[in-house]
């Protein structure tokens, strides 16, 4: 199988892992908003931390789309060679635990304000849309996590 092929799975199996994680962070933080909305008082941390994460996740599954080492923090040079290298001649013997690794989520990956900024370049007039949202998602999510 040629390497690029390859890269370009991986990226499609990233994106979609992401978006599942996004799908199931939006659901439970909408019910639980939903939840407090009926109550007298509420408490909506924990809505506002999950809805939150939902929007961190579906930007990253937007930009691993693009490149995961935009995403991911501290991966090994071969798996960053892999998918910046146009011409790679062989895998690495060690890939496919590489592979299992960034696919397991091993690697950490980048806060939201670095997420949000990486947006902003692929997509600046979505960005200029949305800063005021992005900056008050930023400091409530702070607040609720």
């Amino acid at each position: 199988m040629m390497i690029k092929t390859r890269a370009s799975e991986i990226k499609n199996e990233l994106s979609i892992g992401f978006h599942r994680a996004s799908t199931e962070y939006l659901k439970v933080g909408l019910g639980l908003f939903h939840d407090e909305r009926k109550k007298k008082t509420s408490e909506v941390q924990a809505s506002i931390g999950n809805l939150s994460t939902a929007i961190e996740l579906m930007i990253k599954a937007f930009l691993v789309t693009q490149n995961p080492v935009l995403v991911f923090c501290d991966l090994p040079l071969e798996i960053k060679i892999l998918f910046t290298a146009e011409n790679l001649p062989a895998v690495s013997p060690n890939w496919k635990a590489l592979e299992l690794e960034l696919r397991s989520y091993t690697y950490k990956t980048i806060g939201l304000s670095e997420t949000v900024s990486a947006f902003g370049i692929f997509c600046p007039g979505e960005k200029i849309k949305l800063q005021s949202y992005f900056r008050l998602l930023e400091s409530i999510r702070n607040k609720s996590l």
